[in-house]
């Protein structure tokens, strides 16, 4: 009797654990499958807004190339090395090392 009483909680409980999930699943499918709930905006669309926002804001931008033929700007000069090109590798890959 106390192996059947056993099994049946355990049966219960694993029905219980598979109706929950089946219920928040079906739960969050219905959440996201309609963004806009209640006259709210969906995130797509807040994250579409602030897209085209950022690109007006980066169209409004004008760049301006006087800062080029400035005389700071041309007295500049490069102290990077000049890199020397060194053998590397055989001309033949699949002979042997003697």
């Amino acid at each position: 009797m106390n192996g059947i009483i056993k099994n049946a909680l355990i049966l219960t409980g694993l029905a219980l654990i598979v109706g929950l999930g089946y219920y928040l699943y079906t739960q969050n499918i219905l959440f996201s499958a309609s963004n806009d709930t209640d006259g709210l905006p969906g995130v797509s669309a807040v994250q579409s807004e602030q897209s085209l926002r950022r690109l007006k804001e980066l169209e409004d931008i004008t760049i301006k190339n006087n800062i080029f033929s400035d005389a700071r700007f041309t007295s500049l000069r490069s102290f990077s090395a000049e890199i020397v090109q060194l053998p590397t590798g055989k001309s033949n890959p699949f002979q042997s090392v003697n």
